[in-house]
């Protein structure tokens, strides 16, 4: 496994949960301690276990995505140009159809290599 996986797996979770929870607006409304501007935003979120991530690219980074998603109850989904036999740990479903794999995920994080 390489080093990069793990760090990347969970700074796409953080980027996810940060954008579900509305920490901007939160942090905007702390600094002008106010909490009208970002209630609604705040109190009206999905839980992650009800949400669909696509992985596009399965390879050690896209699979410890998958892992770290699953972790958090999420669905996932990975995109790969070849067809794939058995599920890795963390994928739910594989598909080599991208439209598909576009057109299923809430979140979608490209891990693609950039190689022909």
């Amino acid at each position: 496994a390489g080093c990069f996986g793990p760090p990347i797996a969970e700074w796409c979770l953080a980027r996810i949960i940060e954008h579900e929870r509305s920490f901007v607006a939160t942090a905007r409304d702390q600094g002008k301690k106010s909490w009208a501007g970002s209630r609604e935003q705040v109190t009206n979120y999905r839980y992650l276990s009800s949400l669909t991530l696509s992985v596009l690219g399965c390879g050690d980074i896209g699979m410890n995505i998958a892992k770290i998603a699953k972790a958090f109850g999420m669905k996932t989904v990975g995109y790969a140009r070849t067809p794939r036999q058995a599920l890795d740990v963390g994928v739910d479903e594989y598909t080599t159809d991208l439209a598909h794999a576009l057109q299923a995920g809430d979140y979608i994080v490209s891990v693609l290599p950039s190689t022909p």
